[in-house]
């Protein structure tokens, strides 16, 4: 297909149809020129065949080149990601952290802590298709007919039919996108923090240098691993280059495109690309002014995006359906905040204490107490919080063991203790676990000991 222009003349459009038709279509239509173009025209609304082909062309190469610039777009396609080509459902995986052990170089690391599995927490949400929708138009011939009358009346007749369709379709995939950022508070609720109401005519500038301070911060604390901006409360984290600002016309009005590229450490020329304006009349979040998340919060796949056409005969029409199917989601693992006059909070990072151990719990496979095991045996070996660690705190734990006679008795990391069979017994042996707990106040590494006699 040429490369097509605005100003396009009907013999413009004529030959490119032509230049991309099969050899059929081209043996029988000839190349168009001002002087041959009635000519042209008759012959190719005579035949069916050609008919068929030429509407096609038109409406579904040349239309979609024609209106590229006329048609409304969705600010929000920004989010999309492409084509779920086969399935009707996406599968989003969240990965938890690992918990880390401690490194001991005078252990003999055995078979199980070489080969041993270590399974990581995961978590999943699936996305199914959840927009099925067509839209349609009507082209009649004898419209199409008057369109040959004007040099330019082709463009003009396939851009306004094309238009309205590809626009209405914009419009509505652009608010079923809005209304996920209501679906998510209604569901999980946003982390709000609380800056000065900028959906205001005009707003004074400490106002706004407020706002932007909450915004830089909110950045940078972003960009490492927390639990506190999303709403399952798992670890994550946002790229720099991924970061997204929703916000509304009047957030952007006051808080100019300079100073938000000052809060983000960006050129003002590569900024725009990462702030997106919606009215908060689509958005519908009472008080947000602004949104700060990653360019993945929003599961947008297209399924289906097709035109398929149908010609009656008895009415001399033919009628066009823009099909299209989508996924359209939202990832609650994603971290996200939302800016505006709401408290700041909903979703709180866990408070971090000095954590203390009263004990360490012996007992056998069945859970059941004994500390006294006998040659051969295992015995699972757990920490008894006096003063638990917070919620969300992962630290490395260490078993160790010392006082053994048996080459045979060992400890694995997961806590096990493992009575060598020709263990002496009565020997007593003494169980440490070190906890390097990273909580407040640079508080020391937790260290107990116990002692388990051989029976």
């Amino acid at each position: 297909m040429p490369d097509l222009r605005d100003g396009l003349t009907n013999v413009d459009i004529l030959n490119a149809i032509r230049s991309d038709a099969r050899l059929e279509y081209q043996e029988r239509i000839p190349e168009a020129t001002k002087a041959n173009i009635q000519e042209t025209m008759s012959e190719i609304m005579h035949e069916d065949t050609t008919r068929n082909a030429f509407m096609n062309a038109l409406v579904n190469r040349i239309g979609s080149t024609i209106i590229r610039d006329m048609v409304w777009k969705n600010p929000l396609a920004v989010f999309k990601q492409g084509m779920l080509n086969f399935g009707d459902t996406i599968e989003e995986v969240h990965l938890d952290m690992v918990k880390p052990t401690l490194y001991d170089a005078n252990r003999d690391y055995l078979e199980k802590d070489i080969f041993g599995q270590k399974r990581v927490k995961s978590y999943s949400a699936f996305h199914k298709i959840n927009r099925r929708e067509k839209y349609e138009i009507t082209i009649n011939e004898a419209e199409l007919r008057r369109a040959f009358l004007s040099d330019t009346g082709l463009s003009q007749f396939v851009s306004s039919m094309m238009s309205v369709m590809s626009t209405s379709d914009n419009w509505d995939e652009f608010l079923e996108m809005c209304s996920l950022f209501r679906t998510y508070e209604e569901k999980f609720g946003f982390y709000h923090m609380q800056i000065p109401d900028l959906n205001v005519f005009e707003a004074a500038k400490e106002k706004t240098d407020a706002a932007i301070k909450a915004l830089q911060v909110a950045a940078n604390k972003m960009t490492y691993p927390t639990r506190a901006y999303n709403s399952q409360g798992v670890p994550s984290f946002a790229k720099p280059q991924d970061l997204v600002i929703i916000a509304t016309p009047e957030f952007q009005a006051n808080v100019n495109v300079t100073s938000l590229a000052a809060a983000f450490h960006q050129e003002n020329t590569s900024l725009p690309s990462h702030v997106i304006t919606v009215p908060n009349e689509s958005l519908q979040l009472d008080g947000v002014s602004a949104i700060l998340t990653t360019k993945d919060f929003l599961l947008i796949k297209d399924v289906l995006l097709e035109n398929r056409s149908i010609e009656n005969p008895a009415g001399l029409y033919s009628n066009y359906f823009l099909h299209h199917w989508s996924i359209l989601s939202v990832s609650s693992f994603v971290p996200a905040i939302a800016f505006g006059t709401k408290e700041a909070g909903r979703i709180t990072v866990p408070e971090v204490k000095n954590a203390e151990i009263q004990g360490i719990k012996v007992a056998k496979n069945d859970g059941t107490h004994n500390v006294t095991p006998k040659p051969g045996e295992l015995r699972a070996l757990s920490i008894d919080w006096k003063t638990p660690l917070a919620e969300g705190i992962h630290p490395a734990i260490d078993w160790d063991i010392s006082g053994q006679k048996s080459q045979k008795t060992q400890v694995w990391n997961n806590g096990t203790l493992v009575i060598g069979e020709d263990e002496v017994k009565g020997t007593e042996i003494t169980v440490t676990v070190t906890v390097d707990n990273p909580a407040a106040n640079g508080q020391k590494p937790l260290s107990f000991s116990t002692t388990v006699t051989v029976s």
